[in-house]
């Protein structure tokens, strides 16, 4: 049998000369892992001055707000865990708690982590080939422009990737040493690697494989490795499945919204990346919104509030009508995921590779990328193939993580763990091609060099279009946290004339005008989107409210009527919809477009108010008081119900309560004019004069305010 060592001589070997070959290869390596550490430091340099480095938004938001709540000692937490992953929340939480929310110490522990992913690669290489496929490995790593991008993130990716790296080379250690240590450790890492990224738990595949593979002959050996280390494995994921019992009351093993992820891949608005499909809440701002918009769909649904596992099961079981019903779409659906998997394009998600790299010199440089690294390394597989026992650990990781991306969806981020695995193929290539041109096997030279260059060719297919589109609304939402709103409003056009067709731009420059007071463009907007997704609720809903500020009720209404049409299930549509009646003096309709929207969400605290309000102007007034006096019993209780429950009070001449009520909410209710002028009235019919001339006084002064 063939093994790749490029030492291995026959006869003895000059110790001299080994020696220095050791320390040259370590001096290489040392140089190599110092150039890893600089290029991320000048990455790092560069994106400090961007104005992401302290707005943070999206997975990046959610992973800083629960780290703070962690290291605050809210341990537990609420709800779900997002599909993001823990692990990174609470590493995040160790490090506020230990050292401060400090953003200079948490990019430098994870520069750090990326040099040591870079040196575990190299590791992996050296083991599975030699040192020189080591070296060529882990240049090719401190040098993968993504890499260096993501490890200068506030995401999960780089502490994913690193023990991922790790679970890999103890597995591939144990293989070898066939201690039982290397592969409880072996489980640990992957155990704990899925903590960071769920998805990982498909590498338990591939590693039983490789168990039974390694241990085929040995059954007494197998039957023990094989329970150390699946028991190794779930002892890493028990103290979040206990989190998870506690706090949601169910079994879940780490993520309970796995179903709503398969929907938004597999639906038949999908387009192989992470499109958030409209029953989720297209237009929402981040993941904790999606959970929220997915969960409330699947209340609607069943008719009482489900749990997060039901929730889940809900969307898994959509995503399977739709495979089941939309065979021909599906088989497109996983045409294009492939194609995206092998692309050179890196598909954004939270951040936009290709802006940054316009916008700083770091990412400017020659630097290794998808599209020499894909087709090098299935050079490299398949001139690995005549040794293919020593390799298929490797080979059974990138076919998992394909296949695993196959059944969600791709974008940059979610494929990057595989890359450390492809640059090891990719860097064993270079060597063995280099092997062979010294020995002139020029057949297995252009055969390999045919598939390289067919390779390459399909990486370049052009499967999806890039723009700055999506950066510049990147920088517009940063400038907008930090209340920029002139500099906002500026990048969201630049967006929208780079790419006008993408409809949350349009939504998020729509809000912005509404809080400006600008409603005839925030209108234009909204209106915008609604061309590009004509049935987006959000959108819908957010016309209707625009109209009836402007007092245009019928196209309220039309809009109001149109999201129900849409999506009968939102509690909002009907809400506007009531609203417009109420407008209209129609208070039998507005009735019951409230009563249907409270059998959507009881708790709909604006709604609540509305029908209270409808039922007083119908003239039942027990009713309408008995739904002001459970708003105010609520936390942040409504100084609009208690304005309107001082005047039901006021007009049954409990004119004490009305007063009591009314000087509740002083400094609290917005329109002072009125509220000073209705207790003014009130003091006139207990006779008290005095009193309501102080009040009249008042009122005056607001007046000319």
């Amino acid at each position: 049998m063939m093994y790749y060592h490029d030492n291995m001589k026959k006869g003895s070997v000059n110790n001299g000369r080994l020696e220095r070959k050791i320390q040259l290869g370590l001096v290489l390596l040392l140089a190599i892992l110092l150039l890893a550490l600089c290029l991320r430091i000048a990455d790092f340099s560069m994106f400090k001055k961007s104005p992401f480095f302290n707005n943070l938004f999206l997975d990046s938001l959610l992973y800083d707000e629960t780290a703070q709540n962690i290291a605050k000692g809210d341990l537990l937490g609420e709800g779900p865990f997002y599909t993001g992953g823990p692990l990174y929340q609470y590493v995040l939480g160790l490090i506020y708690w230990t050292l401060g929310r400090n953003f200079n110490i948490v990019f430098a522990l994870q520069i750090l982590l990326g040099v040591f992913s870079c040196f575990l690669i190299y590791l992996i290489a050296k083991r599975v080939f030699n040192q020189t496929v080591g070296l060529i490995a882990c240049f090719m790593a401190s040098a993968y422009s993504m890499l260096i991008f993501y490890d200068t993130k506030l995401l999960t990716t780089s502490l994913g990737i690193t023990l991922l790296l790790l679970f890999s080379f103890f597995a591939i250690k144990a293989s070898e040493s066939h201690k039982l240590r290397d592969w409880i450790l072996t489980g640990a890492f992957l155990g704990l690697g899925s903590l960071a990224r769920p998805n990982f738990m498909i590498f338990m595949i591939p590693a039983i494989f490789w168990i039974v593979f390694t241990y085929f002959n040995k059954k007494t050996y197998l039957f023990k490795v094989i329970p150390a280390f699946i028991i190794s494995f779930f002892l890493m994921l028990m103290p979040i499945m206990i989190r998870n019992y506690i706090v949601l009351n169910e079994f879940v093993l780490i993520s309970a919204v796995g179903g709503g992820v398969l929907y938004i891949a597999n639906n038949p608005k999908a387009d192989g990346a992470n499109s958030v499909a409209n029953a989720l809440g297209r237009g929402v701002k981040g993941p904790l919104e999606q959970i929220k918009e997915g969960k409330k769909h699947a209340d609607s649904v069943y008719g009482y509030e489900t749990t997060y596992s039901e929730m889940s099961n809900y969307w898994a079981k959509a995503a399977l009508n739709f495979i089941i019903s939309q065979p021909k779409r599906f088989f497109w659906l996983m045409q294009k995921k492939f194609a995206l998997y092998w692309n050179e394009v890196e598909v954004p998600h939270d951040f936009d590779y290709y802006f940054f790299k316009h916008n700083g010199w770091t990412l400017g440089f020659p630097l290794f990328s998808f599209i020499l690294i894909a087709p090098l390394a299935l050079g490299g597989i398949f001139l690995s193939l005549e040794n293919w026992r020593k390799t298929l650990f490797i080979y059974m990781i990138i076919a998992s993580h394909f296949l695993s991306l196959l059944i969600f969806y791709v974008y940059s981020r979610i494929r990057l763990p595989v890359v450390p695995f492809l640059i090891i193929m990719a860097a064993f290539c270079v060597w063995r091609l280099y092997k062979l041109a010294l020995s002139r096997k020029l057949i297995k030279l252009a055969k390999t060099c045919t598939i390289i260059v067919l390779a390459f060719l399909f990486v370049r297919l052009p499967v999806v279009r890039t723009s700055f589109a999506t950066g510049h609304h990147m920088v517009a939402s940063a400038y907008l946290r930090n209340n920029e709103f002139d500099k906002a409003i500026e990048k969201f056009k630049e967006s929208i004339r780079v790419d006008s067709g993408i409809a949350h731009t349009h939504i998020v420059l729509g809000k912005v005008y509404n809080a400006k007071g600008d409603l005839d463009k925030s209108i234009y907007q909204f209106e915008e989107a609604q061309k590009i997704e004509p049935n987006n609720y959000v959108v819908l809903c957010a016309l209707s409210r625009l109209y009836l500020k402007k007092g245009m009720l019928e196209k309220a209404k039309e809009y109001a009527e149109h999201s129900i049409r849409s999506y009968s299930g939102l509690a909002e549509s009907h809400y506007l919809l009531g609203l417009v009646f109420i407008k209209k003096g129609g208070y039998r309709k507005a009735e019951q477009c409230f009563k249907e929207a409270l059998a959507i969400n009881p708790k709909h605290k604006d709604t609540r108010f509305s029908m209270a309000f409808t039922l007083s102007e119908l003239g039942e007034k027990q009713k309408a008081k008995l739904l002001y006096e459970k708003l105010l019993e609520e936390p942040s209780p409504s100084p609009k119900a208690a304005y309107n429950l001082a005047y039901i009070h006021g007009e049954e001449g409990n004119i004490d309560k009305a007063i009591t009520l009314l000087k509740s909410i002083e400094d609290t209710y917005h329109d002072k004019y009125n509220l000073h002028r209705s207790m003014a009235n009130l003091y006139m019919r207990k006779n008290l004069p005095e009193l309501a001339e102080l009040e009249y006084k008042k009122a005056e002064r607001y007046k000319k305010r």
